[in-house]
């Protein structure tokens, strides 16, 4: 079995193929298709991920990390009370917790997922590629490849939707990256003309600008700063408020974030017209990168036959009526941009899977960025980056350059590899510098021959050839500067084992969540909680509910036993319970009011009773 995984920055969403070629989004163990890119380490080796991390972030913000993707292909470290992690790390554990829910949506304990795709923002560099693929190996999974998203938006349509020869653009806009990509879709073939991107724009950041704003109106009013240390729990709640308010006002105009911090109680107002206000900038920004994709692809925007949406911040109708009014052409809305990226994703592992049966791909992309070597020019007495294989070149691609010792007797060469478009090497980023030895007595003016190829996965590889020296060709092994080695590698996966196993019960707290839930549907309706929170057992009245709680408890204890005792062998639950009840009754009170599920919340307070454990405040 093998999945789809569009690995987003604020959400991350899995996607399966079923028997009848059809893609559909995984069902996550919450109930959802999309699932927060957010970890929370309760401790070492016990980890939660998605939604309920998302929501301790308020109460432990030091051990929750979110939108590591803004960190990727970086030498950075994310630091919490239990150690430091890297962000390959910790995407690690986001990919084990969307494998995690479809091994349990779709039945496959036996013989669980192994084999993924992964999307990647189109203008991602080659180490915050390579630094996706590390991930996907420190989770134990076998890329089967990389894919950008816009693309595998596109291959998503193209399935759905007979066009010839049209040329579409796809508009992605997520939590907090932008692409926008021209691709001329004919049938199921799909060929990329051009992309671009810009990091660090998206619905996260439209959080933050709601945020500052409510700071602001905060402290000229009151005088009291929400980003001070004393009110750290606050603010994170604010920043929750604020990506309530932006959901809110697709539909409203106006909408009020409620503050209490101290001894301040207050309401601020946020209006339509003041978000867009404050988004304006940003979307100017990806209106330029659509600009220049265009002229990339030598199109304009009337030639375009299709416009499609992607990722969740593309809803904002501010962001769709000016892209509207920019292009002349309405925007699409047959998909669901949250979904789109990764259903096309998993058609796209379909296709590789496909053609190692004998197959072709039906897809051709491009190099975000331009590669280029540092050389040195003679005349100038200067360090250039010399471009090999340009931005827009179909991949897979390659390109070749003959250069020439500088003197007799060289040792060695020293290969640096660029990423960027610009000759000046103060305007592109370095990739590698390697040492290459050479035969001894090489006189100066012996030719040297570097290959550059790019893969499919936008992954690059480096060949030496000498000319007249037995010609030769050989690949070079190089350490990407951001990245991390295979050693490295190693000891990631080893340290994170525990950690990745326990996702398939989703950690402490997580782990009980669903281990109540399950045990609560086998129990019937004897812990069921009413809508209105009053408790129902066994089909009696809630008037005499003192007396029936005494009475369950005597009647039904094996009952509970029996249906948290079927759940004990499945990885993890028996440590989770354990450790639930072993926790300090102030974990246990901030557990149980944080718990939105009702079903839930009973089982937990009932369930311990009856089996003689202790509850927090009951």
């Amino acid at each position: 079995m093998y999945l789809g995984i569009d690995l987003g920055t604020t959400f991350s969403v899995g996607a399966y193929v079923d028997d009848q070629g059809r893609p559909h989004a995984v069902v996550n163990s919450e109930g959802g298709n999309t699932t927060p890119s957010v970890v929370y380490f309760e401790s070492p080796d016990s980890v939660v991920v998605g939604q309920t991390a998302k929501d301790n972030s308020i109460l432990y913000p030091k051990n929750v990390i979110s939108l590591v993707k803004n960190s990727m292909g970086r030498s950075e470290t994310f630091v919490t009370d239990y150690g430091e992690y890297s962000p390959e790390a910790v995407s690690a554990l986001i990919l084990g917790k969307i494998v995690g829910d479809a091994n349990k949506a779709l039945g496959l304990s036996e013989d669980p997922v192994k084999d993924v795709v992964v999307t990647i923002p189109a203008y991602f560099t080659d180490p915050q590629r390579k630094a996706t693929e590390q991930a996907i190996a420190i989770a134990g999974l076998n890329c089967l490849g990389l894919i950008n998203e816009p693309t595998a938006a596109a291959y998503y349509y193209a399935s759905q939707t007979r066009l010839d020869n049209a040329d579409i653009l796809v508009y992605d806009l997520g939590g907090g990256t932008f692409d926008a990509t021209v691709i001329h879709v004919d049938g199921t073939n799909i060929t990329v003309s051009s992309t671009g991107g810009l990091p660090r724009v998206g619905g996260s950041f439209f959080d933050e600008d709601i945020a500052d704003y409510v700071v602001n109106e905060i402290k000229s009013q009151y005088g009291l700063d929400l980003k001070s240390p004393e009110y750290i729990e606050e603010y994170q709640e604010l920043l929750g408020k604020a990506e309530k308010a932006k959901i809110q006002l697709s539909g409203m105009t106006k909408t009020v974030i409620p503050i209490k911090a101290g001894t301040v109680k207050a309401s601020v107002e946020i209006t339509r017209e003041m978000f867009n206000t404050l988004i304006e900038k940003l979307y100017k920004n990806t209106e330029r990168v659509v600009k220049k994709a265009l002229k990339d692809a030598g199109i304009e925007a009337k030639d375009l036959s299709k416009v499609i949406m992607a990722g969740g911040s593309s809803r904002i109708p501010f962001i769709e009526e000016n892209l509207k009014s920019f292009l002349g052409k309405e925007p699409s809305r047959e998909v669901n941009p949250d979904e789109v990226v990764a259903l096309g994703a998993a058609l796209y592992a379909k296709s590789l899977i496909e053609c190692g049966k004998g197959k072709t791909s039906e897809i051709t992309d491009v190099c975000s960025h331009g590669i280029g070597i540092t050389a040195y020019d003679q005349k100038n007495d200067t360090e250039y980056n010399d471009i090999l294989i340009r931005r827009n070149t179909a991949i897979p691609a390659e390109a070749h350059r003959l250069y020439k010792l500088g003197e007799d007797g060289q040792k060695e060469i020293t290969i640096t590899v660029n990423e960027g478009d610009f000759a000046e090497i103060t305007d592109v980023n370095e990739i590698c510098t390697v040492p290459v030895p050479l035969p001894s007595k090489l006189p100066c003016g012996t030719q040297i021959d570097i290959r550059i190829a790019i893969d499919r996965d936008q992954l690059m590889h480096i060949y030496l050839r000498l000319p007249g020296q037995g010609n030769v060709e050989s690949e070079v092994t190089f350490d990407r500067k951001a990245n991390m080695s295979e050693a490295q590698i190693s000891r990631w996966k080893k340290s994170m084992a525990k950690a990745l196993d326990g996702l398939t019960g989703h950690g402490v707290l997580q782990r009980l969540t669903d281990t109540i839930r399950s045990a609560a549907d086998k129990a019937g309706e004897v812990f069921k909680g009413s809508s209105d929170g009053k408790e129902k057992k066994d089909g009696l009245k809630a008037s005499s509910a003192e007396k029936e709680k005494k009475d369950t408890a005597a009647k039904y204890p094996k009952i509970i036993e029996n249906a948290v005792g079927d759940l004990l062998g499945f990885t993890g639950v028996k440590d989770a319970l354990r450790d639930y009840y072993n926790l300090s009754e102030n974990a246990k009170k901030r557990m149980l009011s944080g718990a939105k599920d009702e079903v839930i919340r009973n089982f937990v307070i009932l369930g311990a009773h009856g089996m003689g454990l202790t509850t927090a405040g009951h």
